[in-house]
């Protein structure tokens, strides 16, 4: 059940962890589907999904808890669900050793600036000494 599988990695964070209110739980948008489905199911549907449009956010929020859900492109194809506060996640990007693919150039055709960037990015989640502020399921 995948409510009862985002319920046990909410009790595995620490008190210090859930006391923020920016709590948030990422996973595939297969698995958002399946715990979409285990909402309608439960009859939770009317007062936790927000917004299921395709081409809005898609964010639900975990029954009777301030944690959102939201799928993420990155975890497509993985079981893996993680939990934190968005705060601590972080985006990094590799543009040091890719600065020779960083071009800018002026158009005149359309009479613009235009610019083209190709790196790699990304995410990691910030970690403070042995407080648990966040939880994975370790599926990958």
């Amino acid at each position: 059940n995948p409510i009862t599988e985002v319920d046990k990695l909410i009790s595995a964070l620490s008190d210090d962890a859930l006391a923020f209110d920016d709590l948030v739980v990422f996973m595939s948008y297969s698995n958002f589907r399946l715990y979409n489905q285990a909402l309608v199911k439960a009859n939770f549907f009317q007062n936790y999904i927000s917004s299921t449009d395709i081409t809005g956010m898609m964010e639900a929020t975990h029954p009777n808890t301030n944690v959102k859900i939201v799928p993420t492109i990155g975890l497509n194809g993985s079981n893996q669900v993680v939990i934190g506060p968005r705060e601590y996640m972080v985006v990094g990007f590799d543009l040091l050793s890719d600065h020779e693919k960083l071009v800018i150039w002026y158009s005149k055709d359309f009479d613009e600036l235009r610019l083209r960037a190709n790196y790699n990015y990304g995410v990691t989640i910030a970690t403070f000494g042995s407080t648990a502020y966040f939880a994975t399921n370790n599926l990958a």
